[in-house]
């Protein structure tokens, strides 16, 4: 990575862990990477649960990147992805989550620390693909660079 992108990761890594430790936040198994765009399978694919079927469910599907973390990542995964949708949809889904695991809920106070290692993630994704020249999927020569400067403002966001 960048030197200056390198040296925000290398200081807010051990915060994050610290502060997943310190609070005992939940580990158990994550999806690790919910694709917003095809990674839910939705019982009314308007996104307004009052016109599900109430014999369906929404879920998370295609779990190739499953592993063992804080349950907060995935949260923090879909507050990610779904910001230039506007927070009412990682909120949605905050509550939803929350709705079904109740003792989530003090452990939300938390969330901004773990959307912070999604954003360093995204970093060593972009980086990565610059790194390698990866240009395929993009539709836009800049968007690798692009990617890497939101998840910079991303990473030294205040949490």
């Amino acid at each position: 990575m960048p030197e200056h992108v390198d040296a925000v990761a290398r200081r807010i890594w051990p915060e994050i862990v610290r502060t997943v430790e310190d609070h005992d936040l939940s580990i158990s198994v994550i999806h690790g990477d919910p694709d917003v765009s095809g990674g839910f399978l939705l019982a009314d694919d308007t996104g307004d649960p009052s016109h599900a079927d109430e014999n369906t469910r929404d879920g998370i599907i295609d779990w190739v990147t499953t592993m063992r973390g804080p349950l907060l990542y995935d949260l923090a995964c879909v507050a990610v992805m779904t910001k230039r949708a506007g927070p009412q949809v990682a909120r949605w889904f905050t509550e939803g989550y929350a709705a079904q695991m109740p003792d989530i809920r003090p452990q939300l106070a938390y969330l901004d620390f773990l959307v912070r290692a999604r954003w360093l993630a995204n970093a060593i994704y972009f980086a990565d693909r610059i790194n390698r020249d990866i240009e395929r999927g993009s539709g836009s020569p800049t968007f690798n660079q692009d990617g890497l400067v939101e998840a910079y403002a991303g990473m030294t966001a205040s949490v």
